[in-house]
């Protein structure tokens, strides 16, 4: 993956977002978030825009949830969707694979499948129906991720990167699922997406939560 995309993967990523939230299969709650990636490890997201106060931001491998601009809530933790989707193409490999390993992803286990008609790596089980192993799905022509499971705390985490779609030379997956223990619980919409061509990085500083702006 990094071989295939270091030097062409955007570091800058903004966009909006819809976002549907779901309870029994049924959608409970609608919001927009915008969100400002600075690739590696630097992760900006405000809930309903930016009067709110409220919102979440990873950093060097934390997050951080705030509410009103203060913060509310501090967890060290490596993102793996931010680490699968955007900080591989940044990370040296070796870094890469600490990570994924500390995470619980088994790197020695692999198989590959076909999925509508696409060809699939899948790392972290060797088994095709096992869909409950920590275990993350690789388009093998573009070598970009689709889908990464991990169990939590919670139960396990199912989520999907689908609907890739190209914005000139660089491909961004629209749509994202997220599943608990198979159920659906939020799925994501991107809009107004764009590749700044620098970021302030203080957009990233936890002194700024009340009033940042991008």
């Amino acid at each position: 993956m990094h071989d295939r995309w270091v030097g062409k993967w955007y570091r800058n990523l903004q966009f909006e977002q819809n976002v549907y939230l779901y309870k029994d299969g049924r959608i409970v709650r609608e919001e927009v978030w915008q969100e400002l990636l600075n690739s590696p490890r630097n992760l900006h997201i405000r809930f309903n825009g930016f009067e709110t106060g409220n919102g979440m931001l990873f950093r060097n491998d934390s997050v951080y949830y705030f509410s009103k601009g203060a913060v509310t809530r501090t967890e060290e933790r490596v993102h793996h969707l931010l680490l699968l989707g955007f900080d591989v193409y940044f990370l040296q490999p070796e870094e890469t694979e600490r990570k994924l390993t500390a995470l619980g992803f088994d790197l020695a286990q692999s198989h590959s499948k076909v999925v509508e008609g696409k060809k699939i790596i899948v790392v972290g089980t060797k088994h095709p129906q096992d869909d409950s192993t920590a275990q993350f799905w690789i388009d093998e022509e573009q070598l970009y991720v689709v889908r990464a499971i991990l169990p939590t705390k919670g139960g396990v985490s199912d989520i999907e990167l689908k609907n890739y779609t190209m914005y000139g030379q660089y491909p961004v997956a629209i749509e994202i699922t997220f599943k608990t223990n198979k159920q659906l619980v939020m799925v994501e919409k991107y809009f107004n997406v764009s590749f700044p061509k620098d970021v302030d990085r203080t957009v990233y500083d936890l002194a700024n939560l009340k009033t940042v702006r991008w």
